[in-house]
């Protein structure tokens, strides 16, 4: 579970994961290193006090959380665990999440447990809620590296030729992956997880959460979620809260 700046949104995401019940789960959280340790320690030993934090080094700089997000996949990868999820700060899963996943076939290079509107090809990759298989993560895990961070769209182009892909953050890199080996993404008909981070949050009036204790911020965010207007303007894909 990659997180960074919105531990309010993690402790919402741990508590859906608390009410999964599903037995032998290895939950780990990866706070970047601009990241508040003492507001994260509070929602891991509120909401889910079997997870282990891992805080983040120094490290180049990426957009939108690329270095956390990828690294957390590659220690993942290093676990061995046969199935390695990814389930970031803004994402709630639901009771059937890992059922869903685990009923899969084999083959795909991931599942991932929501459609998002703006993707067409449905090949495509999105992080929201997936899960890798070993054999396939390995194929992603090969290109996280600094010279991957240093220069993403270089490094791509350079690797996989150039491709009109619209990202060159994680998702990007899965993206180019997928179709450099042929491989899809799965995604169920009916989603397994609601993704609540949208554009406007801590950014614009009204929907700012910055101040206060973190119990406060939690609250708040409960009270805020479900005033946001799926189709608005500075939502993009989020969807509504489902515990």
């Amino acid at each position: 579970m990659p997180t960074a700046k919105r531990p309010e949104m993690l402790a919402l995401a741990l508590e859906s994961l608390s009410r999964t019940n599903e037995p032998n789960l290895d939950v780990r959280i990866f706070l970047d290193n601009i990241g508040n340790l003492e507001d994260t320690a509070y929602v891991r030993d509120t909401y889910y006090p079997e997870a282990e934090i891992f805080q983040a080094h120094a490290h180049v700089q990426t957009p939108s959380g690329m270095w956390n997000i990828l690294n957390a996949l590659k220690q993942g990868y290093e676990t061995g665990a046969d199935l390695v999820y990814i389930v970031e700060e803004d994402v709630c899963v639901r009771p059937e999440f890992f059922l869903w996943h685990q009923n899969q076939e084999p083959g795909y290079l991931a599942s991932c447990g929501r459609k998002i509107p703006r993707l067409q090809n449905y090949d495509q990759y999105t992080n929201s809620g997936s899960c890798f298989p070993q054999d396939k993560l390995r194929l992603v895990v090969q290109h996280i590296k600094n010279d991957l961070f240093n220069a993403p769209r270089a490094y791509m182009d350079r690797t996989f030729g150039k491709m009109d892909e619209v990202s060159t953050l994680d998702d990007g890199l899965v993206r180019r992956i997928a179709k450099f080996y042929g491989l899809s993404v799965k995604y169920p008909e009916t989603p397994v997880c609601s993704h609540i981070g949208f554009m406007a949050y801590n950014r614009y009036q009204g929907w700012v959460n910055k101040e206060g204790t973190i119990q406060e911020r939690i609250q708040r965010l409960r009270e805020m979620l479900p005033q946001v207007d799926p189709k608005g303007r500075y939502t993009g894909d989020f969807e509504p809260l489902v515990l």
